[in-house]
């Protein structure tokens, strides 16, 4: 009965915020509060609702009840797992029930909306030249530690309840949009775990693991691009931050001991025609930068 409720109620909810805005975006944030312990898969719907209405004529309305500390907060807890009893395989099963799955593969995972949400808000802000807002995002991210959950989600990337491939895209825009912040730069070049998990994205396993995705789930050749485009997008943004020479020249010898010139390579095949220079800007950077670069030209 519990897992009936769930399922009619996400799908009336859905239904109500989609048409026409019939369901305003205060009892929206009142539906994801008021569901975080005891159904967070509902909760977390919430959030897919509202990035699916966020536009620039609702953004300061979205602002005023997202772009505080107490949800940012709930969405580092429902990242985490903190307000979840349930086990993952109970959370695989509501998700299927209310979004579908094929052969076996997610339509939809645990944490995709929650990325979909804060990609999208970033975006906007981004858009809008609100600088205000980009420093109101990063601060929230620093007090809740939902910059370090956001990250961590590279190191979880196995389990298909948690990010689907198209979810992956998102997280890696994401992170691309917030390396802007030291912290989050910091985070995913300097500490070696997260820059593994990084490299580990384009290695061969990991691409047939995609591939292997249906198309129609969000895995295939297509998602395969966009994944290899923003990998290689992200780690370009290697030699624009500040890095010491000394910090830069360890996080080149763990590109060279992972081997990132071969696995570039082998990906090239991946990426759109016109978005090749990306690839090859990353490849002229390893090779010349400097003295540290001869192992990449070998």
């Amino acid at each position: 009965m519990a897992a009936l409720s769930l399922n009619v109620l996400a799908e009336v909810s859905k239904v109500a915020a989609l048409s026409h805005g019939l369901v305003e975006l205060s009892q929206t944030a009142e539906l994801i509060r008021h569901n975080a312990y005891s159904a967070p898969v509902l909760s977390c719907m919430g959030f897919l609702y509202v990035t699916e209405q966020m536009n620039n004529s609702n953004l300061s309305q979205i602002k005023e009840l997202f772009l505080t500390a107490p949800f940012f907060a709930l969405i580092d807890e429902l990242v985490r797992g903190a307000p979840q009893k349930k086990t993952n395989v109970s959370k695989f099963e509501d998700i299927r029930k209310i979004e579908g799955s094929c052969y076996g593969c997610l339509t939809l995972a645990f944490n995709d909306p929650l990325v979909f949400f804060l990609q999208k808000l970033v975006c906007k802000l981004q858009q809008q030249k609100d600088s205000a807002g980009l420093q109101e995002v990063q601060a929230l991210m620093i007090e809740s530690k939902l910059d370090e959950s956001i990250v961590g989600m590279l190191q979880q990337l196995s389990p298909s309840y948690e990010l689907t491939p198209r979810g992956l895209v998102h997280l890696l825009i994401l992170l691309t949009d917030l390396v802007q912040f030291k912290q989050v730069a910091q985070r995913l070049f300097l500490e070696e775990d997260n820059l593994l998990s990084i490299l580990a994205i384009i290695k061969e396993s990991q691409i047939s693991a995609l591939l292997e995705w249906p198309q129609a789930q969000g895995g295939g050749p297509t998602c395969v691009n966009l994944i290899c485009l923003q990998v290689f997008k992200l780690l370009n943004l290697l030699f624009l931050k500040n890095q010491t020479e000394k910090e830069l020249s360890r996080i080149l010898s763990t590109l060279s001991q992972q081997e990132v010139v071969l696995n570039v390579l082998t990906q090239f095949n991946s990426i759109p025609t016109d978005n090749i220079y990306t690839a090859i800007s990353l490849l002229s950077k390893l090779v010349l930068h400097n003295s540290d670069s001869q192992p990449f030209a070998q």
